[in-house]
């Protein structure tokens, strides 16, 4: 009896341990440091500064202006003088009642969310965001970012002042391809 008994007890701990291996229970160096960790721990890279333009973009600005390649090339309307919202620091749009909505996404941790977001309902791979403005997008706040996917396709994308909140993901307002 003692020998099937011993038998069952070294074919527990093989299994235990080859299933410990597939789980990735074992400390296998092989793995550390690859570029898909890297890719998980930074889906988006920014390789400009941000901006606060007050521009108040439309569909078609974003498709001809973002097509040109570069970033200063900002076409969209001026924000109109009859809203009622007003310019706040740093050129960013303040919302009727004094607030301004997109001021938690200056918090560089806060943009890293946003932007981890974009990524993960874009769906693209990891980006390089070539331009970031705190602006309006049809008379809201928002922000607009200009990114190229791993694919190598540009994208305009629109995210309201909710970006990376729990619960509201990108809290995108629009997007489009633009190259």
């Amino acid at each position: 009896v003692a020998g099937p008994v011993a038998l069952g007890a070294v074919a527990v701990v093989v299994v235990g341990l080859g299933v410990d291996q597939l789980t990735g229970g074992g400390d296998d160096t092989r793995t550390s440091g690859t570029a898909l960790e890297a890719t998980a721990a930074a889906p988006v890279r920014t390789t400009g500064p941000s901006m606060h333009s007050g521009t108040d973009y439309a569909p078609p600005d974003l498709g001809s202006t973002f097509a040109s390649g570069s970033p200063k090339a900002l076409a969209g309307a001026p924000i109109p003088s009859n809203r009622s919202a007003v310019e706040g620091q740093g050129g960013r749009l303040i919302a009727p009642d004094g607030r301004d909505l997109l001021a938690r996404l200056t918090d560089p941790a806060a943009l890293d969310t946003c932007l981890t977001e974009i990524a993960a309902e874009h769906r693209g791979g990891a980006l390089v965001a070539d331009l970031i403005d705190y602006a309006a997008f049809q008379g809201e706040q928002a922000l607009v970012v200009r990114f190229t996917d791993a694919t190598g396709a540009r994208w305009a994308w629109v995210s309201g002042p909710e970006c990376g909140v729990p619960g509201s993901g990108a809290d995108t307002r629009y997007r489009t391809r633009v190259g």
